[in-house]
This record gives C-alpha cells, structure tokens and sequence, in this order.
C-alpha cells in the first residue's frame, strides 16, 4: 500500500496537509494470505438419509504478522511560519497487523429428503 507523509494543521478543511506528494513515501509490506478447507463427508447413517459432514477450515496460513497500516503522520504541528515543528514520536510504527492464523471446526448435517 502506498505511504503518505502528513502534518496536523488546525486551520482550513480537514486536519492533516500533505508534506509530499499523496502516496510517495514508500509502500508497505506485501501481505501474503492464503486459508485452506479440507472436507470429509460420511456415508448416510445406516437406513436413514441423514448425511453428516466434518470440515477444517484454516485462515491465514503462514501469516507473518505483517503490518498492514502505519502511522503516517510526521508533525504534530506548524509553526507560525507553517514549517513542520513537533515531530510525532509514533511516526512510521505500525497500527494495524495483518490477521493471525487461525482455524475453524465445523459439521453439517443434511437430512435428505423424507419419502
């Protein structure tokens, strides 16, 4: 995702003046994701057409925690002379991580038609 470097204003519309031009300070990380299902269906219960079905669901596999948004704001504020004057300590950490891996057990049981 493309890096934008910002300044806190309290003056005009919005908050926030563009320091460089909107996205050219840098990209982020790429994200890799990938979840997986793994299905088993059983055969229908002896003399009934009750089918149940077990199935694994796996998210984010191989997640490496990656950060997916960062803290782009560089100034906290302007001087008189609208020069950028506190710099923001948390500029560049990161604020949001990509999703942790995680799994899902699940059945369902399909019942056929009754005849």
């Amino acid at each position: 995702m493309p890096r934008n470097e910002f300044a806190v204003i309290t003056d005009g519309p919005g908050n926030l003046a563009f320091l460089r031009p909107r996205g050219s300070a840098g990209r982020t990380e790429s994200v890799l994701d990938a979840s997986l299902r793994v299905t088993y269906a059983f055969p229908p219960w002896r003399g009934t057409t009750v089918r149940p079905k077990v199935y694994l669901d796996l998210f984010h596999l191989g997640n490496r925690r990656t950060p997916v948004r960062l803290d782009d704001v560089h100034y906290l504020a302007l001087d008189a002379g609208r020069i950028p004057s506190v710099p923001n300590p948390t500029y560049g950490r990161p604020e949001v991580f990509q999703s942790p891996m995680s799994a899902r057990l699940g059945v369902t049981v399909d019942f056929g038609t009754i005849n």
